[in-house]
């Protein structure tokens, strides 16, 4: 599937949200962590937050459109449909966790080391 263009002149095939959870079962509240996925390559860590995947998904949606694959903000359509509409395939994964075992600390490519990332020929380890 062709995505089209966006801020960073990159082809976006595929976006994945792999959401890590943990319930805070005396309080009755869920955490959420992610690792973001695009083209098969980790970018971003979003930190461990109150609330599920819905609340993942905003954070994804704002890391996309400040990296310039989504365009401007729109927080009135659900993430996997304005990837649809740009032909961006979305997955998403969530499995629960301990607490140990989420993502704690945030890290994120900026848009010049996104797109570096995104266009390499070969993979590169990154620090994510």
């Amino acid at each position: 599937m062709s995505a089209a263009p966006n801020a960073l002149g990159v082809s976006i095939r595929s976006v994945f949200l792999e959401c890590r959870q943990w319930r805070d079962k005396p309080a009755g509240e869920t955490y959420t962590s992610a690792r973001l996925w695009i083209n098969g390559r980790a970018v971003a860590i979003l930190p461990f937050q109150y609330g599920g995947v819905d609340n993942m998904e905003d954070t994804a949606g704002l890391y996309l459109e400040r990296v310039g694959i989504l365009p401007g903000p729109d927080g009135y359509r659900h993430l996997a449909r304005r990837l649809r509409e740009l032909g961006v395939d979305y997955y998403t994964a969530a499995e629960w966790r301990t607490r140990r075992e989420t993502w704690r600390d945030g890290e994120s490519l900026t848009r010049e080391e996104l797109r570096e990332e995104l266009t390499a020929t070969a993979y590169r380890a990154v620090s994510i």
